[in-house]
């Protein structure tokens, strides 16, 4: 292929684009070239720019005949005909030109292979270098695995490309909202960064939802002329707290900083159980609350529970499906005014909410396994004047048969089991038998004198949310989950073990 050009320091004037039958087959095709910027190469060096030359022909005029067949660049684009310039020069036809003279024509120009790629992490904003791209691949950066550039290796070596690609097969990373909360292995799964835009959502599902303040009107005694005061729109007050597992306290300080950040006002009740969170935000009628725990799940994992106005928990069939597309959407903030952060000591109103739960307890010996230490810390001061004895367990490596065998070696007249979210138990004899659901449900109803307790005996587990509003509407006052969790109905529906645990130390009627 030839291609045709006014040597020259002007412009191009016009392209010229023939093809040797003799030289070139049909089946070798024509390369995509664009010689709109070949002006360039002018004054380029002759040792990679310079074109082959046709002399001694009349009528050419000074112009120079450049094979590109085997040196195609896309810093051309698609050649054009020498029918398409609109141009008195004489043209030549393939006989005539392939008598022509020509030179060999170096293979040595630049080449541009593509254009530079954008290389920006899944779950980042900002692009970041190709040599940081090469770094993460190198160090099996998690977010590698989602990367659509992931195939771009450079020059890793090959052992190394074998291990990525063996980790790109392990799947996308799974969403840490679950059916009641948000979970996700520390680190992993779950980082410091992800709960705070997590708290982010959460904040600006309650900006929403907060009532607006109005101007404030003049008084009589001051003068028209007088400058109207303005009134700031207080941020929703958001309780935060955790549990006592070694990740709490880093996504604690993440979710603070971010609530903050959006102007809400933070009350920090520091470390403490999932039912005594929920008392704090009813008891201070906050505007919700974030509790980080990981409970239900392995030790390295962490997470947040989120709980709307009145203690009601947020389920993701309800209004966690909310907070859920705001944090995958993004949020901005609803404010330039940072919020405010503050300490509350919650265990002291907490504790004295149960106190008339713990009436008229029966003397006997009970063995408590609770792995959680912030409810043991809680019940033993509750306990320690009543007539029974208690003896705590609080060693997580314990198993089914250890805490049977605990209480019948200790002589017990009963073994409880009290879950790590402070939410259900389970109740053994002194044979380590298990209590049925039903005679549960019978001392729960009998010790408490509701008439109009309601059972899930479909097997079927409703969400948290779904059971707490039910019961506002319908005005139940003990409800039981097949999986044994208790609500009753209180200032606002409470779902917590160490109540069902002072209603069943009671005596029998």
């Amino acid at each position: 292929m030839f291609v045709k050009h006014r040597n020259s320091k002007s412009l191009i004037d016009e392209i010229t684009t023939k093809v040797f039958r003799d030289r070139v087959p049909e089946e070798a095709g024509r390369p995509d070239i664009d010689l709109s910027t070949f002006s360039a190469l002018e004054s380029c060096p002759g040792d990679w720019g310079a074109p082959c030359t046709v002399s001694n022909r009349p009528g050419w005029d000074g112009h120079i005949v450049m094979d590109t067949t085997h040196s195609p660049s896309r810093l051309f684009g698609p050649l054009v005909s020498l029918d398409d310039v609109d141009d008195d020069r004489p043209t030549f036809s393939n006989e005539s030109l392939a008598e022509t003279e020509v030179h060999a024509v170096p293979t040595s120009l630049p080449v541009i292979d593509h254009l530079p790629r954008t290389y920006i992490c899944p779950g980042e904003k900002h692009p970041i270098p190709r040599s940081i791209h090469l770094a993460r691949l190198a160090a099996f950066y998690p977010n590698c695995r989602l990367c659509e550039h992931r195939a771009d290796t450079g020059q890793l070596p090959r052992s190394m490309i074998g291990r990525i690609e063996q980790t790109a097969q392990r799947g996308e990373r799974p969403t840490p909202f679950l059916a009641d909360g948000i979970r996700g292995a520390y680190l992993n799964h779950l980082t410091r960064k992800m709960a705070g835009q997590i708290a982010a959502a959460f904040a600006e599902h309650l900006w929403e939802h907060q009532p607006l303040t109005g101007r404030p009107r003049p008084t009589d005694d001051e003068p028209d002329s007088s400058p109207t005061p303005q009134r700031r729109r207080s941020g929703p007050t958001i309780v935060i707290g955790q549990d006592a597992r070694p990740s709490s306290p880093n996504l604690s300080v993440g979710v603070s900083e971010s609530l903050r950040l959006m102007g809400c006002n933070v009350v920090d009740i520091g470390r403490v159980s999932g039912p005594c969170l929920t008392f704090t935000v009813d008891h201070l009628q906050a505007s919700g609350g974030l509790f980080v725990t990981g409970s239900g799940c392995p030790q390295s994992w962490t997470g947040l529970d989120a709980i709307g106005p009145g203690g009601i928990p947020f389920s993701l069939d309800g209004t966690l499906a909310d907070v859920r597309r705001r944090f995958e959407q993004g949020v901005s903030r609803p404010t330039r005014q940072g919020g405010t952060q503050r300490y509350f000591d919650a265990s002291v109103p907490y504790r004295a909410s149960l106190l008339k739960h713990f009436q008229d307890v029966a003397a006997r010996k009970v063995v408590c396994l609770c792995t959680e230490s912030t409810i043991v810390e809680t019940l033993t001061p509750l306990l320690e004047p009543l007539p029974c004895e208690v003896h705590w367990i609080t060693d997580p490596s314990a198993v089914k048969g250890e805490r049977l065998l605990v209480v019948k070696q200790g002589a017990a007249d009963a073994g409880i089991v009290i879950s790590d979210d402070g939410m259900s138990l389970r109740w053994y004899d002194r044979n380590g038998r298990l209590m049925p659901p039903a005679e549960l449900r019978r001392r729960i109803v009998s010790a408490t004198g509701a008439l109009d307790a309601l059972t899930t005996e479909d097997g079927s587990r409703p969400s948290d949310e779904c059971v707490a509003r039910s019961m506002q509407q319908q005005s139940t006052s003990v409800n039981m989950q097949s999986d044994g969790r208790f609500w009753y109905r209180d200032s606002f529906p409470r779902c917590d073990a160490a109540i069902t645990l002072g209603h069943l130390l009671r005596r029998a009627g």
